[in-house]
C-alpha cells in the first residue's frame, strides 16, 4: 500500500509540475513551510519540557533545603 501511494504521489506530482507549474511550486514550499513549522513546534514542546523539569528540580530542591 505504501508504494502504491507514493508511486501515484509521484506520478501526480509528475503531472502538476508538467501541466500547472506555479501550483506546484506553491505546493511545494507549502509544503516546506509546514515542515519547517512543524519542527519549531517540536523544538517547543522540548524547551517546554526541559522547563518543567527545571522547575520540578528547583522546587524539590527548595523543599530539601527548607526541611533541613
Amino acid at each position: 500500500m505504501p508504494r502504491t501511494f507514493e508511486a501515484i504521489s509521484e506520478k501526480y506530482d509528475n503531472v502538476e509540475k508538467e501541466n500547472l507549474p506555479q501550483l506546484y511550486e506553491q505546493r511545494q514550499e507549502l509544503q516546506r513551510t509546514l515542515k519547517n513549522w512543524g519542527n519549531d513546534v517540536d523544538q517547543g514542546l522540548e524547551q517546554a519540557q526541559v522547563g518543567v523539569y527545571q522547575a520540578v528540580h528547583d522546587f524539590r530542591k527548595l523543599v530539601k533545603e527548607k526541611w533541613e
